[in-house]
């Protein structure tokens, strides 16, 4: 169970990127050799479009039946230049996804939310990630030992995660082009 933090950066804007911040792009592009600086960089960016943290795993209850999960939280920058001490006005979309498989029944469900950053409704910094009531802790500098918390529709969460190998960097040292002109650190 690795989670990684991606942030992205295109060339151009996509419907997708004309929806969320209109025509012209001021955000940072992920470029070949910028560094990244782990555990600082786990942290948000909001001065990209786009990144994402998530975490995947195979759990096991107390009876031992088996289980998959998935958290996934997401920031999408929209393109506003206000400036302003008002947390209601942070240019941030947040949205986060929870999914839990129960192996042993063949089920699958899942439940998202979504929010404005607003006054600590969502983020990413000092090693929590949260969207409301859905957050993932470190517990020490690193990201890990951590926790994740959550409560849904598709069911209850609360492990403790610790990592079993270092971190990997995607791609060239962390850049992971995607297409020409396209790429993500990760």
């Amino acid at each position: 169970m690795i989670p990684l933090v991606a942030i992205s950066g295109n060339a151009q804007a996509s419907d997708l990127g004309s929806i969320l911040g209109g025509g012209s792009d001021h955000f940072k592009k992920a470029l070949p050799g910028q560094s990244i600086r782990l555990p600082t960089d786990h942290a948000a960016h909001p001065d990209y479009r786009s990144e994402w943290w998530y975490l995947t795993g195979n759990l096991k209850d107390e009876q031992g039946r088996g289980y998959g999960m998935q958290w996934t939280l997401f920031r999408q920058g929209i393109e506003q230049n206000i400036k302003s001490d008002n947390p209601w006005l942070i240019p941030q979309l947040w949205l986060a996804q929870f999914a839990i498989t129960d192996l042993g029944k063949g089920s699958h469900q899942q439940d998202e939310r979504t929010s404005r950053q607003g006054p600590g409704l969502a983020g990413a910094s000092g090693g929590q990630y949260w969207l409301k009531e859905w957050v993932l802790a470190s517990q020490e500098e690193s990201l890990f030992p951590a926790t994740l918390k959550v409560q849904s529709k598709a069911g209850d969460l609360d492990v403790k995660v610790s990592a079993v190998k270092p971190a990997v960097l995607q791609g060239k040292l962390g850049y992971s082009e995607k297409s020409p002109g396209n790429a993500s650190f990760y």
